[in-house]
Formats: structure tokens, sequence, C-alpha cells
């Protein structure tokens, strides 16, 4: 899946650098929540966070849908 995100998203024109992050489980040793935007694999399937890591004012990870 990273794999294919980066090839998507490489050479995307945008204000600022976007960060994404994939971990294969909750462990989330690639720190997906830190990222611009996260990807973590659960037992169900994958949570999908925007996570604000870059701007003006960093926020806290928001999973969208809440799990």
């Amino acid at each position: 899946m990273a794999i294919q995100l980066e090839n998507r998203y490489k050479g995307l024109r945008s204000p600022h650098k976007i960060k994404f992050g994939v971990s294969g489980c909750t462990r989330e040793c690639a720190e997906a929540q830190s990222k611009d935007i996260g990807i973590i694999a659960t037992e169900n399937g994958w949570n999908l966070y925007v996570c604000g890591n870059g701007g003006m004012r960093p926020a806290t990870p928001n999973c969208s849908p809440p799990t």
C-alpha cells in the first residue's frame, strides 16, 4: 500500500511537503499518526488519520471513521 500511495502522489504540487505514514499493525512503528496523512492496519481493515503535522497549527490526529 505504501508504494502505491507514493507512486500515486509523487510529484504532486502542493504549498508544502506532504508526509504519508503507513503502519502494518497497531504498534505503529512507522509513526503514521504523526504524519500529515496516516494509515494504520487493524484486525478489521485500516484506520485513516488526517493528522495535520504540517502547516501553521499542528494538531492531534483525527481518525476517520472513529473506531
